[in-house]
């Protein structure tokens, strides 16, 4: 016989932790499914869904069940994974060595090369090969030398 959510969740309420279990294997893939859409990261998005289940079942006590179980635990999943993105747009990209001034370090390399500039002098180099190379191929090759 399976047990809808409502009665898992009330039985969990009583203290029974294999009802949520159930649950959890019930919901597992769904909120994996959400989490990952959102952050398109495995590990991540595991981490997300574990985390979902744990505040889910810490929170259980206070559920008042006016929405459905699926509803209410989308909604904490969905909470975690804007979390997530919060934290990573806050994140630093790389860490700055202790000691190093990022002001010195940027007015240590200069300028810095557009990207018109360095597309430009790849250009010119390909062109500069090229005129070589048919150089070397018209120059009389009996010395063994290339003629200047």
């Amino acid at each position: 016989m399976t047990l809808t959510d409502d009665e898992l969740v009330a039985r969990s309420m009583g203290g029974d932790a294999e009802s949520f279990n159930q649950l959890i294997l019930r919901w597992e893939r769904p909120i994996y499914a959400l989490a990952y859409r959102v952050i398109g990261r495995e590990e991540d998005a595991r981490d997300v869904c574990q985390e979902t289940f744990l505040r889910a079942f810490r929170a259980l006590p206070g559920f008042k069940r006016q929405a459905k179980f699926s509803s209410w635990i989308y909604r904490i999943a969905l909470n975690l994974c804007r979390d997530w993105i919060r934290r990573q747009r806050r994140a630093p990209v790389m860490q700055m060595p202790e000691g190093v001034d990022p002001g010195e370090l940027m007015a240590e390399q200069g300028p810095v090369e557009s990207i018109e500039d360095l597309v430009g002098r790849r250009q010119l180099s390909e062109v500069v090969e090229e005129a070589r190379k048919k150089r070397w191929r018209c120059s009389p090759r009996s010395s063994g030398r290339r003629s200047s």
